[in-house]
C-alpha cells in the first residue's frame, strides 16, 4: 500500500491494498499449515478475514499515532507566536530521485495525515458506523 522508495512514501495507495481474493489466498496458505480439517481451516480463514476489516480502523488509528509521535515537529518552534488556530504544519525535505526517503527525511507528519484519512475512510465507509459519512473531506477508502 506504501511504496517506501519512492519520493512520496507516506502516500497510501489504496489501489495496492491486497484484494480480498489475495488475502483470502494469503489466509488459505496460513492456515493450510494448522491442525484440523478442511471446514474448520475454511471457518478460520473466515474469522481471520473479518478479525481483519474489525481492526483495520484501529491499525490506522495507531501508525496515525505513532506518526505523530515519530515526527520532530515542535509547533512553538515552527510558528514562533505559539498560534496554532488555521495553520497547517508541513514538512518539507528534498530528496534524491534515485534514493527515494529515508528514515531522516520521512514525512512522519504527512504519513500520520495520510493513516487518519484512511481511519475516516473506513468508517465513512459504511462497514464501522454509518453516522460519520461525509464528515471529513479527503478520506480514503480501501475497496473490498
Amino acid at each position: 500500500m506504501y511504496n517506501y522508495h519512492s519520493n512520496t512514501p507516506y502516500v497510501a495507495n489504496v489501489e495496492e491494498y491486497p484484494t480480498a481474493a489475495e488475502r483470502s489466498r494469503f489466509l488459505e496458505a496460513y492456515t493450510a499449515h494448522g491442525r484440523g480439517t478442511q471446514k474448520e481451516k475454511d471457518e478460520a480463514v473466515q474469522t481471520l478475514e473479518r478479525e481483519i476489516k474489525d481492526w483495520r480502523v484501529v491499525n490506522h488509528a495507531f501508525w496515525c499515532v505513532w506518526g505523530i509521535v515519530m515526527s520532530e515537529d515542535d509547533p512553538e518552534l515552527v510558528l514562533p507566536n505559539g498560534d496554532m488556530e488555521d495553520q497547517v504544519v508541513l514538512e518539507e525535505r528534498p530528496m534524491d530521485g534515485d534514493q527515494g526517503a529515508t528514515a531522516a527525511d520521512f514525512d512522519y507528519i504527512a504519513y500520520a495525515d495520510q493513516k487518519m484519512r484512511l481511519f475516516w475512510g473506513e468508517l465513512a465507509s459504511g462497514r464501522m458506523y454509518d453516522d460519520y459519512k461525509d464528515v471529513v473531506d479527503g478520506y480514503k477508502i480501501i475497496s473490498d
